[in-house]
């Protein structure tokens, strides 16, 4: 059985899959009534995916029970009727079957199955929460030895945590499914290929590849079992091969495949049937990457044609249809024509919303899928912003663009509060970033075109700030409001521990266990997750104070961050705007906020590739080149000669460069002692968002506490990959005299002390500052893998000396200072919308209001003399951290043997 829903899967288009759906079978073995030959029929059409028939015959058993209709075998068939209805496409009947039985008492099992047809015709209706509170009702209701309904509930679940975006929730709940049919089918079974389908369809936006595997994984095993046959299974294969090929825009494979779905959808359902009509739209989108536009549309009429026939007109599917014809027409300058489309689509997906004139929009709550009339609305607002630009250069339209830019944005906050997993929550800001970027370039335009700038500056700055770090202000939000809330120490004691138990499995499963290790560790990651899923729904329940507190955080605005900025003191946020082609900054100071824009000159990313690779191999031309241009490029003004402390909130891989390194001045030559980098002009540091700048700021704890913990492994025997770094020891000798000096109390653990349970101790938020001198790894492709190497106590509490950064979250720290004096710790993952991902962001988290990190690996012994001067400076009275890391790196710049910026530039602080 199929179904089709939509999913965001690039910038412009949504791109659709099918669903294998199983039948759930419920009647018993034995019927002393009807002959052998009626079931034997009746299977044989199932199996062979005619549905005509077993309706039929369906049907003439539920006649024979028409004198009983209150035995439960008139329910059982009744129940297994509206599956074949809805597989047919007869939505309407299949629904009045469902809730006859549903409405009357019924055997638990029948129950259990007609919660879950129930949830199938939800879901094609688009109803996707409808159909997720069905499945799990059907699950709850299914005892521990029912082991093959379960699976066909977490199946059913899974599909519908895949349409509402949480596709971490749906891998775990289809792995489930797939280990137990595996166990009680084989490997070759009907129901094990429909899960690797549906594996197929988690993964076709981030994984294409393994996507492809999976399918032909199922295609295969549909073609054993079905040789000679047209069966859905096999188009279901067919299609959603078709759909990935299509994504790479392999168009005559994508063809082929949708033509062999299309001819198999026919000959089963007929010419009317919606996966005929999937099949069309998917053909049709082919066509349009041809240029075959009239072809197309012919097929796209054709299949909105056949929807509106089974659905009516409100249909998430009929609304994508619109959306692709209003690109078309927007493609081609029909500006009219094409809102005239989007108008459709929100009214095809909107429960309530029915108005034609573009100039309405529907309420976003009222939506049946959300993320695509995300999609919608964004167009609409482009096509209305070049609309504005190509013909009226009337204000009004902007305006228009610039409100429903809102609503979007208000879709993109439901969005993620229905999220769970991290991953799919970072996953929707990439997303929610391009929708962002036009947002922030309709309100400059408007300001261009007003006499009043500021009101439209600060909208620009509001969705600027939108896409910064949303999931970590989310989770410091959270953790916020369980403190703040009343929530018992025990429960946020239990939540850790789960948290703890979550990441440490997750770990394991990315080193690749073999197949054995992988079920045991999935299993035990299904069952700890649903476990704090429950959690943190009693929490939500028990603790309303606290539900309300973690959906709070407000964003800042520039008059708040005026006020708390000193007169040396600006602020800079970037953003690169990918579509608009234009580097976005946003200049805060304490007189308020001024907003620059440029072109892209060229590609941003090459720039910092190559002013990276100048510094790391040593290259005077390509960095003096490179430093230049990008200054030029991110500072299209001039600082102010007040400002000596700039805080750079960068975007995407500008995190990854340290901006004190550019050159404010064109430099031809390779001594580095008088060039005029930024460092020469002020101190700079580093923020995740102005939000969290402004949040920081807010707590001016006094830091009465004067204890310092110091740790340096020096040599690390148990890592054999891993070089001594004997100057550490020195460096941190050196640091615990200065600070003792100023009347610290300091924890120094030098060589075999140095181990992983001294950052494990519950006086770890009795420390002012954290000096860890040692080695650190980063993983871009599993940031919780990120780790800082210390010594394994294997005495008492058999840490392995591995502090990875899924443990650091679960630090508590008040340290006003952590500096990790090791390789490339202030690198990461790069995500759009969430900046670096990696040791930085886990110690922000755990509590600490400023971390010093570095960029790429430098020799210990520049960094031990870097570090020194660093707390020598910091020791001295009214001095702050920006200035004292300033202060080292000059001294540094000095020193002709340390000149060179790959000796002082990558050490960064993040923070205040």
């Amino acid at each position: 059985m199929t179904n089709y829903v939509e999913k965001i899967a690039s910038k412009r288009m949504k791109k659709y899959f099918y669903i294998g759906f199983l039948l759930i079978s419920c009647l018993t073995q034995a019927d002393t009534i009807f002959s052998k030959s009626i079931f034997l029929k009746i299977d044989s059409a199932i199996q062979v995916g005619n549905y005509e028939l077993a309706n039929l015959e369906y049907s003439k058993c539920i006649n024979r029970y028409e004198s009983n209709s209150k035995s439960s075998r008139f329910f059982d068939f009744k129940q297994k009727n509206a599956e074949c209805l809805s597989r047919l496409g007869k939505i309407e009947e299949a629904e009045t079957e469902i809730n006859l039985c549903l409405s009357n008492k019924i055997t638990q099992n029948t129950k259990i199955a007609a919660q879950n047809t129930k949830g199938y015709i939800e879901l094609k209706k688009g109803r996707t929460d409808n159909a997720i509170d069905l499945f799990k009702e059907a699950l709850n209701s299914c005892s521990e030895t029912q082991k093959i309904l379960s699976a066909e509930c977490y199946n059913n679940l899974g599909i519908a945590y895949w349409t509402s975006a949480n596709y971490e929730l749906a891998k775990e709940h289809l792995h489930k499914t797939l280990v137990i049919y595996q166990e009680k089918f084989g490997e070759n079974s009907f129901k094990t290929a429909s899960v690797y389908n549906n594996l197929g369809l988690i993964l076709s936006s981030t994984e294409p590849q393994n996507a492809l595997e999976n399918y032909n994984k199922a295609l295969l095993i549909y073609q054993k079992l079905f040789p000679n046959a047209n069966h859905p299974a096999l188009a279901i294969a067919y299609t959603n091969k078709g759909v990935i090929y299509k994504n790479k825009a392999e168009n005559n494979l994508a063809l082929d495949n949708f033509e062999n779905a299309l001819r198999i959808n026919t000959a089963i359902y007929g010419e009317n049937h919606p996966t005929v009509a999937f099949v069309k739209t998917n053909i049709a989108q082919v066509f349009l990457q041809r240029g075959s536009t009239a072809k197309a549309i012919d097929n796209l009429v054709a299949a909105q044609t056949i929807y509106q026939k089974t659905y009516g007109n409100k249909h998430p599917e009929i609304a994508n249809i619109e959306n692709i014809l209003g690109n078309i027409s927007l493609k081609d300058g029909k500006f009219k024509d094409a809102l005239a489309h989007y108008q459709k689509a929100l009214i095809a997906n909107s429960a309530s919303f029915e108005n034609q004139d573009w100039k309405t929009n529907p309420q976003s709550q009222t939506a049946y899928n959300k993320m695509l009339m995300l999609n919608t609305l964004d167009q609409k607002a482009k096509t209305i912003e070049a609309y504005h630009f190509s013909k009226s250069l009337k204000k009004k339209e902007l305006v228009q663009a610039a409100f429903i830019y809102r609503i979007c944005d208000t879709l993109i906050n439901s969005i993620r509060q229905s999220l769970i997993a991290k991953a799919d929550k970072i996953a929707l800001g990439a997303e929610a970033s391009n929708v962002y970027e036009h947002a922030i370039s309709v309100n400059l335009s408007l300001a261009d075109v007003s006499l009043f700038k500021q009101k439209y500056w600060e909208e620009a700055f509001y969705f600027n700030e939108k896409s910064k770090a949303a999931v970590l202000l989310e989770s410091i939000s959270d953790a916020n409001a369980k403190q703040f809330s009343g929530v018992p120490d025990s429960l946020i004691q239990y939540e850790k521990n789960m948290q703890a138990t979550i990441s440490f499995i997750s770990q394991q499963l990315a080193q690749k266990p073999d197949a054995k290790q992988e079920k045991t560790l999935r299993d035990k990651l299904f069952v700890t997750n649903r476990l704090y899923e429950k959690f943190t729904q009693n929490l939500n329940q028990n603790y309303p104070e606290y539900y309300n507190l973690k959906f709070s955080q407000s964003i800042t605005n520039s008059s708040e961050l005026a006020k708390i900025m000193a007169k040396n003191v600006a602020l800079c946020s970037f953003f690169v705007g990918e579509e608009t082609q234009k580097i976005y900054c946003f200049y805060v100071n304490n007189n308020g906020l001024k907003v620059y824009s440029a072109p892209i000159t060229f590609e941003i990313e090459k720039q910092v590739t190559a002013l990276r690779n100048g510094i790391k191999y040593n290259l005077p031309d390509t960095f003096n080149e490179f430093a230049f241009k990008l200054y030029k490029q991110l500072f299209p003004f001039k600082v102010s000669q007040s400002v000596d402390n700039l805080v750079i909130i960068p975007d995407g891989k500008l995190g990854t460069i340290p901006f004190e390194s550019l050159l404010t001045k064109k430099y031809n030559s390779d001594s580095y002692i008088n060039a005029p980098f930024l460092l020469q002009n002020s101190s700079v540091s580093y923020a995740y968002s102005a939000t969290l700048y402004r949040d920081a700021n807010k707590i001016n704890l006094p830091y009465m506490s004067k204890m310092a913990l110091i740790c340096a492994p020096v040599m690390f025997y148990s890592k054999q990959n891993l070089l001594p770094l004997p100057a550490t020891e020195n460096e941190c000798m050196d640091i615990r005299k200065l600070l003792m000096l100023n009347k610290f109390d300091t924890r120094t653990f030098v060589g075999k002390q140095a181990k992983e349970s001294v950052m494990k101790t519950n006086k770890l938020t009795d420390y002012r500052y954290i000096h860890l001198a040692t080695h650190g790894s980063v993983n871009e492709n599993h940031p919780e893998l990120s780790q800082i190497f210390l010594n394994p106590d294997s005495t008492a509490t058999k840490e392995d000396g591995n502090l990875f950064s899924w443990e650091i979250y679960g630090l508590k720290l008040n340290a006003q200072m952590v500096t990790l004096s090791a390789c490339q710790t202030g690198l990461g993952k790069v995500s759009k919308g969430e900046g670096i991902i990696g040791l930085s962001r886990a110690l922000l988290f755990a509590g600490a209001q400023n971390v010093v990190v570095s960029l790429w690996t430098v020799s210990d012994a520049s960094t031990s003399k870097l570090m020194v001067d660093f707390y020598q400076s910091l020791t001295s009275p009214n001095q702050t951290l920006t200035a004292s890391l300033r202060k080292s790196k000059l001294e540094l710049l000095k020193d002709p043997i340390y000149s060179n910026p790959y000796y002082w530039a990558p050490f960064i602080l993040i923070g205040k």
